[in-house]
């Protein structure tokens, strides 16, 4: 994550982010999108054995260790790509690289696309034109509204975080998408329960709060899991 100084009226206002900065004037009103390269990454698991895979942002790297237990009660390995702060389009370019790709493949990814959503259409149809025959593509959608910062952010970025999921409506079923926003949007008062800052889950239930990432997990097992079976 990466802290900056935030331009105009809100000059000094520092916030945690998605890995991005938040200028007073941006294009879309989230702000731009910031050293993501520098930012935490690790590749877990064996992606040439696994039978599932799950490439995604910081909201993986905080919460795969959920899925683990998940993927292996139904007798499957977890290969796990994460990288916090990454766009959709360098997670496409690593899928493309690879000789090959698990049964299931799970991508979490299109939250850092809020700075610019536009090209999120046109990675999905990358990706899906050349992913392998055995292959099966469950997308996660987006949530995003960063409460570090002020309510015109936050309606931008739900704004984009539609605009975003809008696409991945458009160039994929609906059994091919894991619905995480629609778990808050049907019930605000999850958001601050299983939401850290809009974003993140939490790693653990404290007071007042649940365990986010129990619940993330949970959701994308509610699409992954029996396609997993």
């Amino acid at each position: 994550m990466k802290h900056t100084r935030v331009l105009g009226t809100a000059a000094a206002t520092l916030a945690l982010l998605v890995g991005t900065s938040v200028p007073a004037q941006a294009d879309f009103g989230s702000g731009t999108l910031g050293n993501w390269p520098a930012m935490s990454h690790a590749i877990v698991g064996n992606w040439n054995t696994a039978e599932v895979g799950i490439i995604g942002d910081s909201i993986t790297t905080r919460c795969y260790r959920s899925l683990v237990p998940l993927v292996a009660a139904q007798g499957e390995s977890l290969a796990v790509n994460y990288w916090s702060g990454r766009p959709t389009a360098p997670t496409v370019d690593w899928l493309l690289s690879r000789p090959t790709l698990p049964r299931v493949l799970v991508v979490q990814s299109g939250s850092n696309d809020i700075f610019d959503p536009r090209p999120v259409s046109a990675q999905i149809a990358r990706l899906k034109a050349r992913i392998p025959a055995g292959t099966t593509l469950l997308w996660v959608d987006v949530q995003v509204s960063r409460t570090r910062y002020p309510a015109a952010v936050q309606v931008a970025d739900q704004r984009n975080s539609m605009w975003v999921n809008n696409q991945v409506r458009e160039n994929l079923p609906k059994s091919q998408i894991i619905p995480w926003s629609w778990w808050f949007s049907s019930n605000p008062g999850r958001l601050p329960y299983y939401l850290q800052d809009g974003v993140h889950p939490w790693a653990a239930a404290g007071t007042g709060h649940g365990n986010g990432c129990a619940f993330w997990a949970s959701v994308v097992m509610s699409v992954a899991g029996p396609v997993i079976q």
